[in-house]
């Protein structure tokens, strides 16, 4: 599309460099002609104040007629040519703004392929560093389940069963931190006062 779009605009260009190859050759001959009937009449003022002749005159006007029709056909070609220029130039303006256009595409769709691009490989990233973790967490798994469980009772349960095991089931395997003297001479002599033993 963009290839099409160029080859519009350098067609318009084309044509409109003709156009104004055309308008620069009238202005042109405008100016030779109106150059050159400065010149005739230069030359002809100079002869006349020599000596004057009525056929010399006569070919002189005739001349210089045919140089002013020059002229005015030139400047009618020139007007003639001036809404030809004007088109030429909206339609090159126009192949310009529609390349310029495809091309503002061009760069949106790049950019879009690029965030799609840069999301995609984010993703990745993450799952390679979800995958990571979980290696390393099944690592470390593995490492506690090779360890001994002396120094956690109940957790050999836990690991082998999926449902948690509650600390308090297994009373005996967990020292107290202030133990009631009372209540050890109580239970050393086997008396129970709520009648439990």
């Amino acid at each position: 599309m963009l290839r099409l779009r160029k080859v519009e605009e350098n067609l318009a260009m084309a044509r409109l460099a003709q156009i104004v190859r055309q308008t620069n050759q009238q202005e042109q001959q405008i100016d030779q002609a109106r150059s050159a009937m400065q010149s005739e009449l230069d030359q002809f003022s100079q002869n006349t104040n020599q000596h004057f002749e009525i056929d010399a005159y006569t070919r002189y006007m005739n001349y210089i007629d045919r140089l002013e029709s020059n002229v005015r056909q030139a400047e009618i070609r020139l007007t003639e040519l001036q809404p030809e220029l004007q088109a030429e130039q909206q339609k090159t303006m126009e192949a310009r703004r529609k390349k310029r256009i495809v091309e503002k595409q061009k760069e949106s769709a790049w950019q879009k392929y690029k965030e799609e691009y840069q999301k995609q490989e984010r993703k990745m990233i993450a799952e390679l560093n979800l995958q990571s973790a979980s290696s390393v967490g099944q690592s470390l798994i593995k490492e506690i389940e090779s360890e001994p469980y002396q120094n956690y009772p109940g957790m050999e349960r836990q690991l082998a069963s999926s449902e948690p095991v509650d600390p308090l089931e297994n009373e005996e395997s967990i020292p107290e931190s202030n133990p009631d003297p009372l209540q050890q001479y109580l239970d050393q002599i086997g008396y129970d006062p709520f009648g439990k033993k």
